[in-house]
């Protein structure tokens, strides 16, 4: 069983869309179609599904059609997320390592 430091791999996954020197260890990791999830604390998000990631929210928040004039790390992560997959990305590198729980 080979074990992997997961900051390595999602390095891999990242650098993976540059060529490289043949023997550098990059060999077998190939990114197309990447894009770089951030979380943005306080973003607006507009009628956008985050229920893959998020079930529930306190107060009995939807998460279906979620919006928020000021979302927070996790929701507007959540919402990244979705929004790159509406736009056909495939690959992701998650910069802010954050567990979604659907509730």
């Amino acid at each position: 069983m080979c074990l992997i430091h997961l900051g390595t791999l999602l390095e891999a996954i990242e650098l993976g869309i540059y060529n490289h020197v043949h023997g550098d260890g990059r060999e077998t990791v190939v990114t197309n179609n990447a894009v770089k999830i951030r979380a943005e604390d306080g973003r607006s998000v507009i009628s956008t599904d985050i229920t893959p990631f998020i079930g529930e929210l306190p107060g009995g928040k939807t998460t279906h059609e979620f919006t928020s004039e000021d979302a927070s790390g996790s929701t507007s992560m959540a919402a990244n997320i979705q929004e790159a997959l509406e736009l056909g990305k495939y690959s992701f590198k998650l910069v802010l390592a954050l567990k979604f729980y659907k509730g």
